[in-house]
């Protein structure tokens, strides 16, 4: 996947309507899920009950974003930062939940 492509997200989730989880701040996340071994969601079907960080937020999955940057911590799960229309930030990687898709050629993008 290239750095700064266009893309957005393909949810492998049976549902009417999904939303990709974005988080402000990376380093939150990776404490959350690494030391503290939480489960922070990657992808929702529904916009309705307490958001896993309160400063989190949702987006649909098939709103476009730039891709600004890929990374992968120690345990091999990838992180993603997203640059939206209106704000920026990271989601959590998941391939059994979502794939990204790039605009360029409607291409999957390699992750």
């Amino acid at each position: 996947m290239r750095i700064g492509s266009l893309c957005h997200i393909k949810s492998k989730k049976n549902a009417l309507q999904s939303f990709i989880v974005v988080y402000p701040d990376l380093n939150l996340v990776l404490e959350e899920r690494n030391k503290n071994n939480s489960w922070l969601p990657s992808i929702l079907t529904s916009v309705l009950g307490k958001l896993p960080q309160p400063s989190a937020t949702l987006k649909p999955i098939n709103e476009n974003f730039m891709l600004l940057n890929k990374i992968q911590d120690e345990y091999g799960n990838f992180y993603y930062e997203c640059l939206y229309s209106d704000m920026f930030g990271w989601i959590i990687g998941s391939k059994k939940q979502f794939e990204i898709i790039e605009e360029d050629n409607k291409k999957i993008c390699q992750v």
